[in-house]
């Protein structure tokens, strides 16, 4: 794979068979594929310890959408379906480098999980194999109106990104990086908030939807919405932290993705 500006994807975790498990992560708004390379190596160190999972390390790609870091110039896409739209060739390709084609594991966090879920659907309507969804700190499709619109002036985009548990301190402060940042988050929330569900049809594959306990939006009842949008098993999992509960929690996240996966392997 190679990591070039057109390239959707990335990988940090090194070369993997090409009938290795297959993984793809898609990151929240406003972040670059390196956020979620912890997220990546851990998972790959976690899949390890079960051997249902493959014989072969696994294969843990990252998306990195347009419009941002060595993609700035790039527009991004202006609609949810669109980043899934985008990610699909590529991701398709991975999936068939083996002689059968390989059930893939998709992981999103907050808008990734809704970008997570359209590519899942993308994939099955090309009838190719998905193992797992993940979706993190995600709304289900019937609940995102409800969501209030996020602001489009620089002011009150960094109002509410002081208010995100996952904001540094250092990335308010520096305005070399927010000239970076808010580019790409103002596309991204943009593309969020124009999302509109569909209603054209559930999943058929299983749903792991994780939350943290002290996040006031994605709550433990808006989680278990995620039941309405598949036909397959739904499993909601809380952790100790608000939004951004994957930041602190990379192990105990790839831990529990990873059990999941090795169920689902046997």
């Amino acid at each position: 794979m190679t990591d070039d500006v057109n390239s959707w994807l990335r990988g940090f975790t090194g070369a993997a068979t090409a009938d290795a498990p297959l993984l793809l992560l898609c990151p929240h708004a406003g972040a670059g594929a390196t956020a979620y390379r912890g997220l990546a190596a851990a998972l790959v160190r976690e899949l390890e310890a079960y051997p249902a999972a493959g014989d072969s390390p696994a294969e843990v790609v990252v998306a990195h959408y347009p419009g941002r870091q060595d993609r700035s110039s790039i527009p991004a896409p202006g609609t949810v379906l669109g980043y899934a739209q985008g990610l699909l060739p590529e991701t398709e390709d991975r999936i068939r480098a083996a002689a059968e084609p390989r059930p893939i594991t998709i992981l999103g966090h907050s808008m990734g999980g809704l970008i997570a879920y359209e590519l899942a659907r993308l994939l099955r309507r090309r009838a190719l194999p998905v193992r797992l969804l993940v979706v993190s700190a995600t709304h289900p499709p019937q609940l995102t109106e409800a969501v209030p619109q996020h602001p489009t002036d620089d002011e009150g985009l960094l109002e509410h990104l002081a208010g995100l548990e996952g904001t540094g301190v250092e990335v308010l402060r520096n305005p070399e990086v927010l000239s970076v940042v808010l580019p790409a988050l103002k596309a991204d929330y943009a593309a969020f908030d124009s999302y509109a569900d569909d209603d054209s049809g559930s999943l058929d594959v299983p749903v792991l939807a994780l939350g943290g306990w002290d996040d006031p939006g994605v709550t433990p009842a808006a989680l278990r919405g995620w039941g309405a949008r598949t036909t397959g098993p739904l499993n909601v999992v809380m952790f100790a932290g608000d939004h951004f509960f994957i930041k602190n929690a990379v192990g105990p996240v790839a831990a529990r993705v990873a059990e999941e996966v090795d169920v689902l392997c046997r």
